[in-house]
C-alpha cells in the first residue's frame, strides 16, 4: 500500500513531529488535527505545490515552486500543513537532504523559523544568520588584552590569547 498525506512526503517520528507541533499551535494535537494535516497534506502533494529550497551562487538560499533540474540542487523541500502557529504563521512541513542525498525526517516549523534554520551557517551545533556573522559570535574574546610577554613575542608562565578574530 502506497503511503500518503504526511506519510507520502518522508519519514514521521510522530512523537517529535506532533510534539513539536502542539508547540506552534500552543495546545495538544487531537485526532483531528491529525487527520486535517494528513489530507491538507496530499492535496498540496497532488496539487504540486511544493517549495523547494535551493543554494544560489552566493551561498544564499532561493526558494522556488519548480523543482530544480538536479535533486542534488536542494536543500531541502517544504510543503503547507494547513494550519497557523499561535503567531498567525502559517506551519510548514519540511524534509533536509544531507550529503549523499540522503533526506532527514520530516520537521515542522513556522515559515520564518524553517526559512531562518535553512539560511543558517552550521558550525556543529552553532548557528548563524551568515558565515561573515559567524566571524563575529565571541566578540568577548576579542577584549582579552594581550599581557606584555605577548606583546613582545616572548614566553610567559601564564597562557594569554590574542585576537582570534580579526576585527
Amino acid at each position: 500500500m502506497a503511503k500518503t498525506g504526511l506519510f507520502g512526503f518522508g519519514y514521521i517520528n510522530e512523537g517529535i513531529f506532533y510534539g513539536k507541533l502542539g508547540d506552534l499551535l500552543g495546545r495538544d494535537v487531537t485526532a483531528q488535527d491529525k487527520q486535517h494535516v494528513h489530507h491538507f497534506v496530499q492535496q498540496e502533494l497532488d496539487r504540486g505545490c511544493i517549495e523547494y529550497y535551493t543554494c544560489d551562487k552566493q551561498g544564499g538560499i532561493a526558494v522556488s515552486k519548480a523543482a530544480p533540474q538536479s535533486t542534488r540542487e536542494i536543500v531541502a523541500k517544504a510543503v503547507s500543513i494547513g494550519l497557523t502557529d499561535t503567531k498567525g504563521q502559517e506551519i510548514l512541513a519540511y524534509v533536509c537532504q544531507h550529503p549523499g542525498q540522503k533526506w532527514s525526517a520530516v520537521y515542522v516549523g513556522a515559515r520564518p523559523t524553517v526559512y531562518g534554520i535553512l539560511s543558517a551557517y552550521h558550525i556543529g551545533y552553532l548557528n548563524f544568520k551568515n558565515f561573515p556573522a559567524s566571524s563575529g559570535a565571541f566578540p568577548a574574546a576579542r577584549k582579552i588584552p594581550r599581557s606584555s610577554a605577548a606583546a613582545r613575542g616572548t614566553r610567559s608562565s601564564s597562557p594569554t590569547f590574542g585576537t582570534p578574530f580579526p576585527s
